[in-house]
């Protein structure tokens, strides 16, 4: 399973863990699907001082479905993580944001410069080539995978429905509720969820 993934040593799920251990998080919650004994066996292992409980989707749910297990454990708030991505930022300045700002959820977002590596031909209204934009560059902000949710969310999830995170936002949007978007550098953002991204975590650590 994804989480079990190593990274020089120590699996991803273990820094994921770790990275909100050291903010005092204790208590966690695990929806689990692929290959969940396997998963389970390990972190039991480990012989952490965490609480961990785990819900089991009897089917995939999407990368937001599952949450409605969760349903009757969320007193306020819950920090919603994806299992194959790590975010270095301050997880109390986030929290403090998201309430501050009465979001029924907040996007941490990472900042991502893209550089074309060709020239750019800008054209005139005529047609003709205005000038040349030699290898330009584009900033954007991405979807980290990582959340801050309010409970009010559990309205637009159903028992056993298949959702994912990039549709719940569309609909949140479409009844008017505040989704706001916390940012964070893409330096303090690491992703393993495609090969190629995992290579270069592993070079950075």
């Amino acid at each position: 399973p994804k989480p079990l993934i190593p990274v020089k040593g120590k699996t991803i799920i273990e820094r994921i863990i770790s990275n909100f251990y050291k903010f005092g998080f204790k208590d966690y919650k695990f929806i689990v699907n692929y290959k969940s004994l396997i998963l389970k066996a390990y972190l039991k292992e480990l012989k952490t001082s965490i609480n961990i409980e785990y819900f089991a989707e009897k089917k995939p749910l999407g990368t937001i479905g599952g949450l409605y297990l969760l349903k009757s454990k969320i007193k306020e708030n819950i920090i919603l993580s994806n299992c194959d991505i790590i975010v270095n930022c301050d997880l109390n300045d986030l929290i403090q944001t998201h309430i501050d700002s009465k979001n029924i959820l907040t996007i941490v977002a990472a900042t991502k410069e893209f550089v074309m590596p060709y020239g750019n031909c800008v054209l005139n209204e005529d047609g003709n080539l205005k000038y040349i934009d030699e290898k330009p560059k584009s900033n954007y902000l991405i979807n980290t995978g990582l959340y801050i949710i309010n409970k009010k969310i559990f309205k637009y999830l159903k028992r056993d429905s298949v959702l994912n995170m990039d549709k719940l936002i569309t609909n949140l949007l479409n009844s008017k509720l505040k989704v706001g978007i916390f940012p964070v550098h893409e330096s303090q953002w690491i992703d393993i969820g495609e090969w190629s991204e995992y290579k270069k975590t592993v070079e950075k650590f």
